[in-house]
C-alpha cells in the first residue's frame, strides 16, 4: 500500500494513467475504499475545519496560474487554474472525480473570464502567490470565479460519505471481511 501511495504523491500522469484506470475498471469499489478514501478523509478533514476558502487553496496549492486562449473571433478568455502543492491530495482528488463519473460543468465563466483577465500581465503560466492574487481580486471574488474547484471538491467529499455509509451496513461477519481484501 506504501509504495502506491508513493506512487500517487510523485506522479504527474495519474489521470492518464491506464494501469490505474484498469485497476479502477476490475475492481472500483476497492480502489475507492482502499486507495481514494485515505487522502479524501484529509481533504474532507480540512475542507470541514475551512471551508472553501484562501486557507483550504492554501492548503492544496500553491497559487494560480492564468491561461489564456483566443477565441476564433479574436477574443481573449482568460481562466484560473491552480498550481499543485499537495500532489498526492491533488493527485487523490483528480483520480476521484475522473474514475467516479464527475462531470465538468461550466460555472460562473463569464465572471472568471472577468477576475482572471484582470491578471492579463501574468498570463504566461508562472505561478500568482495567494498574496498577490488578493491584492487584485478579493478572496470571495477568487472563491466564486472558481466555484468548478468547490464543485469537485464536495463531489469527492460526497463519495467518501457513501464510503463510510457502505461499510456501517456491511456486518462483522468473517465473509463480509473478506469480501473487502
Amino acid at each position: 500500500m506504501d509504495l502506491l501511495t508513493n506512487w500517487i504523491k510523485e506522479t504527474d500522469r495519474i489521470q492518464m494513467d491506464s494501469y490505474f484506470a484498469m485497476l479502477y475498471n476490475l475492481q472500483s469499489e476497492k480502489v475507492n475504499k482502499i486507495i481514494l478514501y485515505p487522502g479524501l478523509k484529509q481533504i474532507r478533514k480540512k475542507y470541514m475545519d475551512t471551508g472553501y476558502s484562501i486557507k483550504f487553496l492554501k492548503y492544496m496549492f500553491s497559487g494560480v496560474c492564468i491561461e489564456r486562449q483566443i477565441e476564433d473571433g479574436g477574443e481573449r478568455k482568460y481562466s484560473f487554474s491552480y498550481r499543485i502543492k499537495n500532489r498526492y491530495l491533488c493527485n487523490i482528488l483528480r483520480a476521484t472525480c475522473q474514475l467516479n463519473g464527475y462531470t465538468y460543468p461550466e460555472l460562473n465563466k463569464d465572471f472568471e473570464n472577468e477576475m482572471a483577465g484582470k491578471f492579463e500581465d501574468k498570463w504566461n503560466g508562472s505561478v500568482i502567490y495567494f498574496g498577490t492574487v488578493l491584492k487584485k481580486i478579493s478572496e470571495q471574488d477568487l472563491l466564486m470565479a472558481t466555484e468548478w474547484l468547490k464543485q469537485q471538491v464536495e463531489f469527492s467529499i460526497n463519495l467518501a460519505r457513501s464510503f463510510e455509509n457502505d461499510g456501517e451496513k456491511s456486518g462483522k461477519k468473517v465473509s463480509d471481511i473478506l469480501a473487502r481484501l
